[in-house]
């Protein structure tokens, strides 16, 4: 689906040209891609569960060491900092999507850090045609997801290489996205997303020690399974046990919920009963946990 980018960036809560953003982003950022970053949805000024998007990112900021800068210090200056950016590109009436990219002005050569490194962000955002997205089709790949041990899986890093790789071979194999395996080859995650298959009845969804990032999607749709009164497991599921699933989905913040229609060779119905069932699900919720920003 297209999306316009946005002229205008917010800087450290500066609004400021897209060219003049891109002075700051030399740094560790850009040598070695010390960072990390946030991706969300405004729905006509509407952003659901901001303050779990907000923790995300402090867990980043604290586990690599830096300070984090005010705007971005708790849910309702976050709001006003989203306010801001939106007002600045006239978007706050608009479905646009957000990332935040926080960084550091360290510019230490090596891998060895500075000691009093100023923690930067920037906001960049792109209007978005619609919220509804097209049904996928995925490829499993030979890249495995970087193990929780060795990298935390619940911060969005600026460093993702495993995920280029592994989004680039799902590319040349004409998919639309890979799903990796933990390195034990169990089912983790895709490069962008998380995964729910429903079989004879019951949803499955690989648990949170599967190296997967625990998106604010999943766990609103684990709510909405449970809440139904639909059967829910959660664990490690070896990739064959897709093979028999009767409907398969991803989710994320930006694409919500995505019937898969092939895994490799596989084929599925994007028009399974409890799927629908769970779309509308989180539906509702969703419309009563938006959060807005203050409209000028």
């Amino acid at each position: 689906m297209k999306s316009v980018p946005l002229p205008q960036y917010l800087l450290d809560g500066r609004p400021v040209a897209s060219e003049e953003a891109a002075e700051h982003l030399g740094s560790r950022l850009a040598m070695y891609g010390e960072g990390c970053f946030d991706t969300l949805v405004s729905f006509q000024g509407g952003v659901l569960c901001p303050g779990e998007h907000l923790r995300r990112l402090h867990d980043g900021i604290s586990f690599l060491g830096w300070m984090v800068p005010a705007p971005l210090s708790h849910t309702d200056a976050f709001m006003d900092t989203l306010g801001t950016f939106l007002a600045a590109n006239d978007a706050a009436d608009q479905l646009v999507r957000i990332r935040i990219q926080v960084w550091s002005d360290d510019r230490t050569v090596g891998y060895r850090p500075g000691t009093t490194p100023s923690t930067r962000f920037l906001i960049t955002g792109a209007r978005m045609e619609s919220a509804t997205f097209p049904p996928v089709s995925l490829i499993t790949s030979r890249i495995r997801r970087i193990p929780d041990d060795a990298l935390p899986a619940n911060v969005k890093w600026t460093n993702g290489i495993n995920y280029i790789l592994a989004a680039r071979e799902a590319q040349q194999k004409g998919a639309d996205d890979a799903l990796m395996l933990t390195v034990d080859g169990y089912v983790s995650e895709t490069t962008a997303a998380n995964l729910f298959w429903v079989d004879s009845g019951t949803v499955f969804t690989p648990s949170e020690d599967c190296d997967l990032l625990p998106g604010i999607t999943r766990s609103i749709l684990v709510e909405v399974v449970r809440e139904s009164g639909i059967p829910l497991r959660t664990g490690r599921f070896d990739p064959s046990v897709l093979q028999q699933a009767d409907a398969v989905w991803i989710c994320n913040s930006v694409r919500e919920i995505c019937p898969v229609t092939r895994l490799d060779d596989r084929r599925y119905d994007a028009g399974n009963l409890i799927l629908e069932e769970v779309t509308a699900g989180f539906e509702n919720l969703k419309h009563g946990r938006l959060q807005y920003v203050q409209q000028a």
